[in-house]
Formats: structure tokens, sequence, C-alpha cells
């Protein structure tokens, strides 16, 4: 794996943000940016061997500084929603930064508009963090290692590690959106950026937890059959606004999502160690630019977040996100990039 290191600008505070570029020896590329964890390109062939960018993003610090979509962001402490932003553990009541009307939502002000501090170490990207005890109100100094790294079969890994010194919440996930038509190298700048609607799509799902108002889950655990979110079958993912966690199974071994571009060839097969996987084809997205000057709007990508079901803590039936003193939080998220 090569990798490259170049300066993306400044913060207000003065702080130096850095953009780190990984390579491996079939010229994939993936840069993740310092800030927020951020994966800001993902680059890779189509059938024909033409390369492009298939995540959503950004050219300058400043539109992620002001981004309120999370593109390609590392979030936490806890991904997806907690209602009244508040709960309980041990006994003891904690209030929680409100940033969703009433809802936390990824955390807050969240680990994605945080400073990491990173080093290259056998042969990987490696992010730290360390978030200290009552930031967004969440108790522990939760301590962050996010190892990156890029193989020559065209896998980029997630590795999650995380521990604190007081009980508390912890679910980690990325945020990226993707587009496999690829993402401004083939659109001129000022035109819009094709749906995603046309991508097949298959997860290893059987259930999902439904949600009511805010996307907060009743506590259900359904069947996908005769849902929007019947993807056990590969299918086009359709223009039906998506935004909701399935609970992944082991019906597939090798990967728990599979997603298809037909006209590029490109494929993405994603593997996870997370008991959830939030889908949210990008329905509101408002219009905006984003890379090369091209236009985004709703459904412009799709986001696989793997997670911790939303809102876990107040439904105990659910996979519970704590993390007790003295434990290691232990996860993984893989991405494989293809052609057929």
């Amino acid at each position: 794996m090569k990798y490259t290191t170049e300066s993306f600008g400044t913060l207000p505070a003065g702080e130096e943000v850095y953009k780190i570029c990984l390579e491996n020896t079939n010229g994939m590329q993936v840069a993740v940016l310092n800030y927020g964890g951020i994966i800001q390109s993902i680059v890779v062939p189509d059938r024909s061997g033409r390369f492009a960018d298939v995540v959503l993003g950004y050219d300058s610090l400043e539109e992620y500084i002001s981004d309120d979509c999370y593109f390609g962001a590392t979030v936490g402490r806890v991904a997806n929603r907690i209602k009244g932003a508040a709960f309980e553990l041990n006994g003891q009541h904690f209030s929680l930064t409100a940033n969703e009307g009433h809802n936390m939502l990824h955390g807050g002000s969240g680990f994605h508009k945080r400073l990491w501090d990173y080093e290259i170490k056998d042969e990987a990207l490696c992010l730290h963090y360390l978030s200290p005890d009552g930031e967004d109100g969440f108790p522990g100094n939760l301590d962050i290692n996010l190892r990156i790294t890029l193989s020559d079969d065209n896998a980029l890994r997630l590795n999650y590690l995380a521990t604190t010194d007081k009980d508390t919440l912890c679910s980690l996930t990325n945020h990226s959106y993707f587009n496999l038509a690829g993402v401004g190298t083939h659109t001129a700048a000022g035109s819009r950026l094709a749906a995603v609607s046309g991508h097949q799509l298959q997860l290893a799902a059987k259930e999902y937890t439904p949600a009511r108002e805010a996307l907060i889950p009743t506590g259900e655990i359904l069947s996908v059959e005769g849902s929007a979110y019947d993807f056990l079958g590969a299918r086009a993912i359709g223009a039906e606004p998506l935004d909701g966690n399935l609970v992944l199974s082991d019906a597939f071994k090798k990967w728990d999502a599979r997603v298809y571009e037909p006209l590029s060839g490109r494929f993405l097969s994603i593997k996870t160690s997370l008991p959830g996987l939030q889908v949210y084809n990008g329905s509101f997205i408002s219009l905006r630019k984003g890379k090369g000057g091209v236009l985004y709007g709703p459904q412009c990508g799709v986001a696989f977040e793997p997670q911790y079901y939303p809102d876990a803590i107040h439904h105990e039936n659910f996979p519970q996100p704590i993390l007790r003193a003295g434990e290691e939080y232990r996860h993984f998220i893989a991405y494989r990039f293809g052609v057929v």
C-alpha cells in the first residue's frame, strides 16, 4: 500500500487538517481526512477499467465544517437516534445534546466534527480520538482507535477499538454515501448527479425494526416480508424513501449487503460484526454543490450504516451498546469493490 499526505485546510481555531491518500497495487485510491475521520473519496474502476470516485463529499474543508449530511464521517459516540436525548445507566440519569428536535442524532456535536490524531503504522492508517468524560453528556473518557487498511483485492476495512474508564454507550459507524455510477468524474460541473434508484441491492436481513415519527423504533422486530425493506432477493433500490434499520442475520456468510450498478458494472459488498444496518437512500438530501461542482440532491447516494439498533438503550430486547469500564469495544466494517 502506498500513501501520501497533504494539507486540506485549516480549522477556525488554527489547527491544520490533513488528507491521507491510500493506494493499492490495482490503482484503487481512498482519501481520508483526520477531521471527522471522514472518507473523502474512494476511486475504483468500472468494467471498462475507467476509474471514478464513488462516494459523495466535498472539495473543501469549509464545506465539510458546515455539512449536515454526515458525508463520509465517523459518527459517535452513538450512531443513529436516542429518544429524548437522555438515558439511564446503572441507576443514573444522563442528559445528552439534543440536535434533532428533542432527540439526539449521531452523538450530538459528535465525532464527525472533531480533529483526530493520525499515523501510518504497520501498513495501516491509524486514527485516534479521546472523547472526554461528559462530552455531549456521555459518561466516561472514551478512547477510540480506528485502523483503516486497503488490500490488493480492493477491500477497505475499518477496525474500531474503544475503551472507557466509566460504563458508557458506544456504537460507532461510518456514514459514507455511495453512488457506484461515479461521483463527479463523468458528470459535468453544474449538472445533477443521477439517483441511485436503479442500483440493485440485496441484504442479509430477514427482519427490521419499524419506527414511528422521528424515526424512533417502536421496539418491535418484524419480518421484512411485504415491507419496503425486503431485499432478501436482489432488486432495484427504487424511488421510495428508505431510512430504516435492518436486523442482520447469517443468511449470507460472505457479506451482509451487496449493491450493484448495472451500467458501470461496479459492485460493493459490505461485511460487519455489528448487529444492525441502517439503509438510507438519501431522500432528504437538499440540493447542494458536491465534488467537482456536481449538484447533489435527494437520492443521489445510498448510505449503509452498520450499528447497534437505533435507541437501543430504551429497548431491552435490542442488543445493547453498553461498554463497561475495563472492557473493549471491537467491531469492524469491510467494503469490497469489484466489477461484473
